[in-house]
């Protein structure tokens, strides 16, 4: 699958009710589909790891092709510069989270910026900080 038949899938798998719920828990309209995470879950399975295919989905900007390139990024070839990008593109809670649980928890280098972020003004690296620190997703 390549980034264009992802977004149309994501697409044809929408609904406005699910997507006028997204924005109620604040994530942008601009930004969002309306597709459920079981469905993103889903697509990650088929498409497999790729950081090429996770940076395009990134690049999107849609809420749940950014949750879905969080899925097939390998923590490994992260790099803590990229993190750092990631972060700061990250405008809603959930994806914050996401992030931390699936990618950053799993980085060698995670406890470098965990302390560093913490320390933060900007509220997502704050967060994404505290959220790698708390310990609960570590498992």
């Amino acid at each position: 699958m390549d980034c264009q038949e992802i977004i149309k899938e994501l697409r044809a798998q929408a609904s406005e009710n699910y997507r006028e719920n997204m924005i109620r828990m604040g994530i942008p309209a601009e930004n969002s589909i309306g597709v459920a995470t079981s469905v993103v879950r889903g697509l990650a399975k088929k498409a497999g790891k790729s950081q090429e295919l996770a940076s395009e989905l990134w690049n999107t900007k849609y809420h749940e092709a950014r949750m879905l390139a969080v899925l097939l990024m390998n923590p490994k070839a992260t790099t803590d510069a990229e993190a750092e990008r990631l972060l700061l593109d990250v405008v809603s809670w959930d994806l914050c989270d996401h992030l931390c649980k699936n990618l950053f928890l799993k980085m060698k280098s995670r406890d470098i910026f965990i302390a560093k972020w913490i320390q933060e003004p900007q509220l997502y690296k704050k967060k994404g900080g505290i959220c790698a620190d708390c310990g609960f997703c570590d498992t």
